[in-house]
């Protein structure tokens, strides 16, 4: 399956020059990941591992992720359908409580709300201490969220004027490659590295 994804997947197709080129944009030590929505859980289908020593990041290619920690599966639950997120409630209220998104429903929509009105999410050390996440998601054509790209940051080097960047940033590259997706291999040009910014 792992094979099949990595030459079928358009997603996956759509995103690699995109990521190649966010992650120049990152300070050592980060890594670009895109996963995508796998059942009840998140799958990473990609990494890109920017300069600099690093250590590993939990989302490995082809692990299955629970969808309540970091902004990489946070970013996808927080757009899923009422019905699909009233039917995972129901099954893992423990799991969602304990991640600190909420103790009843109600709560658990309006944390979700809050994620989708900002447009991405950042976390800090939910998945792998010492490290930041920034997810934003990735959608079809017609408007379902198909998974996510994401950055993994070293904390440490985690200021307001880093985060004022990359937030964006992020945001930027998901939406290349929704446009890659839909328009084909030469909307890679608009992916946000080819873009000048502003370090």
């Amino acid at each position: 399956m792992e094979r099949q994804i990595q030459a079928t997947d358009p997603m996956l197709i759509a995103a690699r020059t995109v990521m190649v080129d966010l992650i120049l944009h990152a300070v050592e030590g980060s890594t670009a990941i895109l996963c995508r929505l796998f059942h009840d859980r998140v799958m990473c289908t990609h990494q890109v591992m920017g300069r600099g020593p690093q250590k590993p990041v939990s989302y490995e290619r082809g692990r299955l992720m629970p969808l309540y920690r970091g902004a990489t599966a946070k970013i996808i639950l927080a757009h899923l359908p009422t019905r699909t997120l009233k039917s995972l409630f129901a099954h893992d209220a423990a799991e969602i409580t304990a991640a600190g998104l909420g103790g009843s429903f109600d709560e658990f929509r309006r944390a979700l709300a809050a994620i989708r009105r900002a447009g991405i999410c950042v976390t800090h050390g939910e998945v792998d201490h010492g490290r930041t996440g920034f997810g934003a998601p990735i959608f079809d054509r017609d408007g379902a969220v198909l998974g996510s790209l994401s950055l993994a940051l070293p904390s440490a080097r985690i200021d307001d004027a880093l985060t004022a960047r990359i937030a964006p940033l992020t945001a930027a590259g998901a939406r290349a490659v929704e446009r890659i997706m839909s328009n084909g291999p030469d909307a890679a040009e608009l992916s946000p590295a080819r873009v000048k910014i502003v370090r």
